[in-house]
């Protein structure tokens, strides 16, 4: 750099003395004394910082756009949790409303109902308030989405204002893990299986799964008459 500074103030110097003296400056006389790489080097030098530039700018980008998809899968994350173990509750509460029942004195299977609705599939809209829980079996084409309404912070199969569907699929399933031989063959346990999935902001389909058993702990017509 510095020896390209100095032939090029050489050739400024040489043609100011010819032009003094009156003579004109020959381009050829002084084709010698010209950078004739200087166009070429400032070339090289905008193409670097170009690309020192554009890596300092997608750099930080490209961080921030992973923070972003983070955040976005870890809201997501904790929403299907949540809903993931709401499906057990839903499950556990349709079987204490049965052991109400029985306690009033009727004769009632806590956990057959359950398990005849849900061996493939189903779902239970909380937004109904159903008393007991209405248990929904899932068409063969899987469960249906649950929609959401974000100014009450809810989730469920409703729709009208306010409401809208979510990226969230939540599917319920009973397994028989026990049955009594000597009381029927009714069922004693219950393995519950509550999965949620969706798909992230890149299309990806991710899920959360919990499972939970749960015991026919009363006997039929326990409590009545207390």
């Amino acid at each position: 750099m510095i020896k390209q500074l100095l032939t090029y103030r050489m050739y400024r110097t040489a043609k100011a003395q010819r032009i003094s003296q009156g003579q004109p400056a020959s381009s050829s006389q002084l084709s010698t004394l010209t950078p004739a790489s200087q166009h070429g080097f400032t070339l090289i030098e905008t193409l670097v910082a170009l690309l020192l530039i554009t890596v300092a700018i997608i750099a930080p980008m490209s961080l921030v756009t992973q923070s972003l998809l983070a955040a976005y899968y870890a809201r997501d994350q904790i929403t299907a949790s949540n809903l993931a173990e709401e499906g057990i509750e839903l499950i556990r509460s349709a079987r204490d409303d049965a052991v109400l029942s029985t306690a009033e004195g009727n004769t009632v299977d806590l956990l057959g109902p359950i398990l005849s609705a849900c061996t493939t599939a189903c779902y239970i809209d909380t937004t109904k308030q159903d008393n007991p829980p209405v248990i929904v079996p899932c068409a063969s084409g899987g469960c249906p989405k649950l929609n959401v309404n974000s100014s009450l912070g809810l989730y469920g199969y409703s729709s009208g204002d306010g409401w809208s569907p979510s990226d969230f699929t939540r599917t319920i399933t009973v397994q028989s893990i026990r049955t009594d031989a000597n009381n029927n063959n009714s069922t004693e346990e219950i393995k519950v299986t509550s999965i949620v999935s969706w798909k992230t902001i890149n299309f990806q389909t991710q899920g959360v799964t919990l499972s939970e058993n749960m015991y026919n702990w009363v006997s039929p017509g326990a409590g009545a008459g207390g």
